[in-house]
């Protein structure tokens, strides 16, 4: 009996590292974090690159970003983060995005350093399809009395039918590859009929741009993830 016993659990230990591995994972590829001025706080922005590292499909769960300042303490948090595409299939790529504010601070450096957290979940109750994109690109409007940052591409529906609140997320990345910056679009409502393209394009935030120029960075590539989902 205790022979039985044993061969049992040898057999249950040898497939469970098996059933482990049939499972999504949503795992951080790259983050950015970055503290911005504005008139009367300071705000730390998080942006990051997510993949699904596992075998099946992913879904975001929840994220936290939490602010501390130079001796450690936690000075502010946020669950409230936006990622894009809600479901990775095995391999793919999202991304993450959100900022905290912080109005006791006087100067940037008063937010030293961040913590982000984020978790995904293997139940899946929505489907993707996803769309093809072109044109990706980043452009700085020449309207002499406002300065506009605008991020655009292409969504091409090749499906034979309309696909209605059509999204996209962007990612701006330097010449190594790096995150600078993310954002979506997310027109509700609107239909893509079939064969058809659409231009959309989501504002760039102007501090974030004095901020690249500071740091003398500039945006190398810009990616573009286009989807819908279905129930």
């Amino acid at each position: 009996m205790k022979r039985l016993l044993t061969f049992f659990l040898a057999l249950l230990m040898a497939v469970l590292p098996l059933a482990a591995l049939a499972a999504g994972k949503l795992s951080v590829a790259q983050e950015t974090f970055t503290v911005l001025p504005y008139l009367d706080y300071h705000a730390g922005f998080i942006f990051a690159e997510l993949q699904n590292t596992g075998d099946k499909p992913v879904a975001f769960n929840d994220a936290l970003l939490e602010l501390y300042d130079k001796d450690g303490n936690a000075i502010a948090s946020n669950n409230y983060l936006n990622a894009y595409p809600e479901v990775l299939e095995p391999g793919e790529t999202g991304y993450l995005y959100g900022y905290q504010t912080v109005t006791d601070a006087a100067t940037p450096d008063f937010i030293d350093d961040h913590l982000l957290t984020v978790t995904g979940r293997g139940s899946i109750d929505q489907q993707k399809i996803a769309l093809k994109t072109a044109d990706a690109r980043f452009e700085t409007g020449d309207d002499p009395y406002w300065v506009e940052h605008l991020l655009l591409a292409t969504v091409i529906n090749e499906t034979g039918e309309t696909l209605y609140d059509v999204n996209v997320v962007f990612a701006v990345k330097d010449a190594e590859g790096k995150l600078m910056y993310a954002a979506a679009y997310l027109p509700y409502n609107v239909g893509l009929p079939a064969g058809s393209s659409l231009e959309l394009r989501v504002g760039v935030d102007a501090e974030a741009v004095k901020d690249w120029e500071a740091k003398g960075q500039a945006p190398a590539a810009v990616e573009a993830i286009a989807y819908t989902l279905t129930e």
